[in-house]
């Protein structure tokens, strides 16, 4: 009976450890998930992906081209054989253009973001919260590519680039084919 007591006591001192240390690591996540994208650039990288289950702005790669044309709700600013652009600007007068690029089957087969910042510092902090992104939702990143990649599923990937030239600071994301 005194064993069954101390067995009962003790399991009930590792359950009451074990569920203080999951919060401790709860608390320790969503902290770090905190530093690490700052509330404004969660906002913009929310804003410029869209929400949902699917790749980017509410479609996956292999979608109709006819379903981005019907459910885009961004401005349309052109629209060239294969290629539908559309855009927003931000209340800091930054710009987000969105090129859905589709094959001869009228299928998406490319998203490219290209996201115009007011300065090199706001590309490095937006870079640093996309990569963040990325890996929490597909995994860590590809080793040994130019840029850094992520896949998406098996021939699928996404790729993140830093443009800084005298005209020109911010990103470009490339949601494609392998």
């Amino acid at each position: 009976m005194i064993k069954i007591s101390l067995s009962l006591c003790l399991l009930g001192l590792i359950v009451a450890c074990s569920s203080n240390n999951d919060e401790k690591t709860e608390n320790i996540i969503t902290s770090n998930r905190k530093a690490v994208i700052s509330e404004s650039s969660d906002t913009f990288i929310n804003k410029i992906l869209g929400g949902g289950g699917s790749t980017i702005r509410g479609f996956d790669l292999g979608d109709p081209i006819s379903k981005v044309k019907t459910n885009e709700k961004l401005e349309q600013f052109d629209e060239e054989e294969n290629i539908l652009s559309y855009t927003f600007e931000t209340p800091r007068k930054e710009i987000v253009d969105v090129l859905y690029s589709y094959d001869s089957s009228k299928l998406l087969n490319e998203v490219q973001l290209d996201i115009y910042l007011n300065s090199e510092s706001s590309a490095l902090e937006l870079s640093k919260g996309l990569n963040h992104y990325f890996t929490q939702k597909y995994g860590q990143q590809l080793l040994g590519l130019a840029k850094p990649s992520w896949s998406i599923k098996d021939d699928e990937v996404v790729e993140i680039e830093i443009i800084s030239n005298k005209l020109d600071k911010g990103l470009q994301i490339n949601f494609k084919k392998k």
